[in-house]
């Protein structure tokens, strides 16, 4: 059975389980999932690199393990290329509800997975920036479950290093985006989905779900959550901040679009299974 190694918080951890959820449920193949080992110190992706062959480069969540163990196991290492990888093997156009990436919509198709991408790196760059510079950023990015005093101020030192690593790990694949480029992308997906009638789903509801709407749902959901992490620390009490208002862009953004934030979530709902039979 494949093997998903994803991480939580990574939006395109979160694109592949979706994806893979839906192909699945159209009669693809399953697949059981483990945890990314994130952590703050490089070593720890020691025991993944020997797993996966990869000692050197850079290793990134998610990664699909097509038969772990077997001789014939395949390592891919990019949310789409999962998709489409497991689109063809039993999801596609043989199975229910047809493909993900029906073929002659494929132009399209690419044009909002651009768009995702895009919004995922401008979020990204603002993200990495504002952590490092501001504690009270790094706080609200904490797991809840960790403590105070020693303990979190320790982490918050910890997370400003790997927030560092981000920055330069994603450096080049974050430099072309730019809120401008973003603003065209929303807008004209809030153009298209306007025009979508009842089914609002960027590629026509006659087709159903794509990959086009898993990714940007995606990214506008996670970009989104930034709204929802106030800042407590050093900030005075009842101030309201949140991380969002330490991403100007973003922050724009955010308040230009509630509705495609209200598509988001409201596609997620209706168009995972996981969650529709939660």
């Amino acid at each position: 059975m494949m093997e998903l190694i994803s991480f939580d918080r990574s939006p395109f951890s979160q694109r592949a389980k979706w994806a893979l959820d839906v192909i699945a449920a159209r009669g693809g193949p399953p697949y059981t999932t483990s945890a990314y080992p994130f952590s703050p110190f490089p070593a720890a992706l020691l025991p993944l690199r020997l797993r996966i062959g990869k000692l050197r480069g850079r290793v990134t969540a998610p990664i699909l393990l097509t038969s772990p163990g077997a001789p014939d196991n395949e390592v891919i290492m990019d949310s789409t290329a999962i998709a489409r990888w497991a689109d063809a093997r039993g999801g596609g156009a043989t199975g229910k509800g047809g493909s993900l990436f029906p073929p002659e919509h494929e132009q399209e198709l690419e044009r909002w997975v651009t768009a995702a991408n895009n919004l995922v790196s401008l979020f990204r760059r603002e993200l990495t920036a504002a952590g490092i510079g501001d504690a009270s950023v790094r706080d609200a990015l904490l797991p809840p479950n960790i403590g105070q005093g020693v303990t979190r101020d320790v982490m918050r030192r910890l997370h400003a290093g790997v927030l560092t690593r981000l920055q330069q790990k994603f450096r080049e694949d974050d430099a072309g985006a730019s809120e401008e480029k973003v603003r065209a992308h929303l807008t004209a997906a809030r153009e298209r989905l306007a025009g979508a009638g009842s089914g609002r789903l960027l590629l026509g509801a006659a087709g159903g779900l794509t990959y086009a709407d898993i990714a940007l749902a995606v990214s506008i959901g996670r970009v989104a959550q930034v709204r929802e992490l106030p800042l407590t620390y050093k900030v005075p009490p009842g101030s309201g901040l949140t991380v969002a208002s330490r991403m100007p862009a973003v922050g724009r953004l955010l308040g230009e679009f509630p509705d495609l934030v209200e598509w988001a979530a409201e596609t997620k709902k209706s168009h995972w299974p996981r969650l529709a039979a939660a």
